[in-house]
């Protein structure tokens, strides 16, 4: 009798951190040409958006410190990033946010210029480039007026198909611009919120848009950041229902309070919309810290809140301690299992050297979610401090990838969405074989954990006694395997020539990765 094996090791050469098989990791790294430098001399919000149509996710960024603009970089087939270019270059920018307001396939840009100076949109052409500016008339314009520079939000507000825009204000005031879908915006009155506080100080620090009691029709939601802290009632997301009109009147619950931990009480800094657990009404998950600033010391949260069919909506569901301080927090399904994530943006220590993180909370599709060390990369480590955090598919993989302005340094690091290749078995042992029998057949299971879709290139066998081990006519190669649920047999087959054991080695490599399986 003959023995045969062939042996089945992962390999991983990219990963941030090795994980087995089975732990149905993923992956983020920094790709080539990360950092992008020379983006500004200082960037304040990041935005992403295929500005070109080409199926890439491009960047924009605003700078507070000069009249720059907001720089324009885009995203090529081959991994890197055009040259910058500038819109609004005589002015200086507190923030910049995307969206299609007058629904015609190309993105546009809303700009919250520094000094007084008011807010512009600028119509995307569709090739990267943009219009001349018009004017939005808010008669509150001035550089103190915007809650936050990462608070700015856009979204169709009245059902006419055209993207309109949110202003997140100071002294518990919001207003809302409705595009007119030829040019044209309605001018951005201030409304007061019951219950806000309203302090001069006090502000709207995040806002966000979402069907939260699933009418159909466009709601927003606006978190706060007061100055004193002494009164917790006061830190909650405010949640202002539509009619479909661009009208907008509260909840019945004025204001969700957000849950205080003994040690981790703070301000909102971030909030995002998605569908946590499928039931029609969007959610709403907020990352606080004790000052609104990510460079202070203490510890953060980032918790959840669900919609409901009714005007009372769920107040907190889960709450995640963090003693790194969460910064920014975005919705997406980063693992491709259908089920939203969520992502967070953390600084470990502001007395530095700093570790810039981003954690990952893994959805289950009920509205609960999952924390683990293997959802946690680590983005750089430096003096300066992240501004902003944004999420796009940079490379057209269908994955989310992540995009991290930096102040002072005025840079973006990007953190690519990998593949995770699996296997069901470590080797395949054949046994005791007969000689002369026949050829016996043995598979193994190749499967994808990580976040874009895993193309196999090569399958081949190597070793001593690759000559023993052959594959069948169709292999896994050239097959495409999904994330979470995709995956391919890969049999092999043994046949012996003399008595004694045999070995080798199968080796897969995957086109869009430098992952191996051996």
């Amino acid at each position: 009798m003959s023995k045969g094996r062939i042996a089945a090791v992962l390999v991983a050469f990219t990963c941030l951190l090795a994980l087995p098989a089975s732990a149905s990791a993923m992956k983020f790294a920094a790709p080539t040409g990360s950092p992008i430098t020379g983006v500004s001399p200082y960037v304040s919000t990041v935005v992403s958006a295929d500005f070109n149509n080409d199926g890439r996710d491009d960047l924009a960024s605003s700078t507070s410190t000069n009249t720059s603009g907001i720089a324009i970089r885009l995203a090529q087939s081959d991994g890197t990033w055009s040259a910058a270019t500038s819109v609004d270059s005589s002015h200086g920018a507190y923030s910049v946010a995307a969206g299609d307001f007058n629904n015609d396939n190309r993105v546009d840009l809303v700009v919250y210029r520094t000094q007084g100076e008011g807010t512009r949109a600028f119509f995307g052409n569709g090739d990267g480039t943009f219009g001349s500016e018009v004017a939005i008339n808010a008669p509150w314009n001035g550089s103190n007026s915007l809650g936050s520079w990462n608070a700015l939000t856009t979204g169709d507000l009245n059902n006419d198909g055209n993207d309109d825009i949110v202003f997140p204000l100071s002294n518990g005031d919001f207003a809302v611009s409705l595009s007119n879908g030829s040019g044209g915006f309605s001018t951005a009155n201030a409304s007061y919120v019951t219950d806000a506080p309203s302090a001069l100080s006090d502000k709207f620090s995040a806002a966000g848009i979402g069907d939260f009691n699933d009418d159909g029709h466009a709601d927003i939601a606006l978190g706060t950041a007061p100055t004193n802290l002494s009164d917790p009632t006061k830190v909650a997301v405010f949640v202002m229902l539509g009619d479909g009109a661009g009208n907008f009147t509260q909840a019945a619950t004025h204001g969700f309070q957000i849950s205080q931990p003994e040690g981790y009480e703070g301000k909102i800094n971030s909030l995002t919309v998605g569908s946590f657990n499928g039931d029609g009404a969007d959610d709403i998950a907020v990352a606080t810290d004790p000052t609104g600033f990510i460079n202070s010391p203490g510890k953060g949260t980032v918790q959840i809140f669900l919609g409901s069919s009714s005007t009372t909506l769920a107040k907190t569901l889960d709450v995640f301690q963090s003693d790194n301080r969460p910064g920014a927090v975005i919705a997406r399904d980063f693992d491709n299992d259908n089920w939203t994530d969520l992502a967070y943006l953390e600084r470990t220590d502001p007395n530095g050297p700093p570790d810039e993180l981003i954690s990952i909370l893994r959805g289950n599709g009920e509205g609960s979610f999952q924390a683990s060390p293997s959802t946690t990369f680590q983005v750089s480590s430096a003096t300066v401090s992240s501004t902003d955090l944004v999420s796009g598919d940079f490379n057209n993989d269908g994955a989310w990838d992540f995009a991290v302005g930096y102040g002072n340094s005025g840079t973006i690091r990007l953190m690519r969405n990998q593949i995770d290749p699996t296997k069901n078995r470590d080797s395949i042992d054949f046994g005791d074989v007969v000689l002369n029998s026949g050829e016996k057949q043995q598979g193994v299971v190749i499967g994808n954990a990580g976040g874009p879709t895993a193309t196999v290139g090569q399958v081949t066998i190597t070793g001593t006694d690759a000559s023993a081990f052959t594959l069948p006519p169709t292999t896994c190669a050239g097959q495409p395997i999904a994330a979470a649920f995709g995956s391919c047999l890969q049999n092999v087959k043994f046949t012996p020539t003399d008595h004694r054991s045999y070995s080798a080695i199968l080796h897969v490599t995957f086109n869009n990765s430098a992952e191996v399986l051996d």
